[in-house]
């Protein structure tokens, strides 16, 4: 993959969950730096449908995730996967 997608699909969905609330994993930060940084608009759109879409991860507290996306959003502003 060309740095220059690398960055749009990763800086650009970092960015896209910190707009949400979400701080990427403390580990992230190892990386960040040879991802450089994004200048461009995002060429990715994220979420499904013109909203954002939780998909729950085998480790995530999907309570805790679901309420700060309610807080953040309302309670029809995401959708969840079933």
């Amino acid at each position: 993959m060309p740095i220059e997608l690398a960055q749009h699909l990763v800086l650009g969905a970092v960015a896209y969950a910190e707009r949400l609330g979400f701080s990427p994993h403390p580990d992230f930060e190892a990386a960040r730096g040879h991802l450089g940084v994004l200048t461009d608009p995002c060429m990715f759109r994220f979420g499904r449908n013109g909203r954002p879409m939780y998909v729950a991860g085998p480790y995530d507290d999907h309570r805790a995730v679901i309420e700060a996306l309610r807080r953040k959003l309302g309670p029809g502003g995401f959708a969840v996967a079933a």
